[in-house]
C-alpha cells in the first residue's frame, strides 16, 4: 500500500484529535444591560487553551459605537495546553451613543464574543 493511501486510511479509522480556543463569558446571564456612562463594570470571562500546546493569548475588550471604537483593556498570558485562562476586569464603558457594544477579541484567533448594553443617565 502507498504511504499516502495508509495515510488516508488511518484518517478515516482513528479519531484526530481537534485543536481549538475556547472563548465564553463566565455567568454570561449576569452581564449588564443597561450602564452609566464613565461608572465601572466588571467582565468575566474565560479562555480555554485547546491546542495541545502552550499558547501565549492576548485580549482586547474594546466599545463599539455609531461605527467608532475604543480600546477598554487589554491584557496577554501564557496558557498551558488544556488550561484556562480566567478574566475578571473592571472597565468603564464611555460610549457617547446608544447601543454600545462590547467586545472581547483575541488578535490572530478568530474567536470574539459580545454584548450589547444601552446607556442611562447617572
Amino acid at each position: 500500500m502507498l504511504p499516502a493511501a495508509r495515510h488516508q486510511w488511518a484518517l478515516s479509522l482513528f479519531r484526530q484529535p481537534t485543536y481549538y480556543t475556547a472563548l465564553s463569558f463566565n455567568q454570561a446571564w449576569a452581564l449588564p444591560t443597561a450602564v452609566v456612562p464613565g461608572r465601572p463594570v466588571t467582565v468575566s470571562f474565560s479562555v480555554g487553551n485547546h491546542q495541545g500546546r502552550a499558547i501565549r493569548y492576548r485580549y482586547v475588550l474594546t466599545e463599539q459605537w455609531g461605527g467608532n471604537s475604543q480600546v477598554l483593556a487589554e491584557s496577554a498570558s501564557m496558557v498551558g495546553a488544556g488550561a484556562t485562562w480566567t478574566v475578571s476586569t473592571p472597565i468603564r464603558p464611555s460610549c457617547a451613543s446608544s447601543p454600545c457594544r462590547i467586545e472581547v477579541a483575541l488578535p490572530g484567533h478568530p474567536e470574539i464574543i459580545d454584548f450589547i448594553v444601552t446607556l442611562k443617565a447617572g
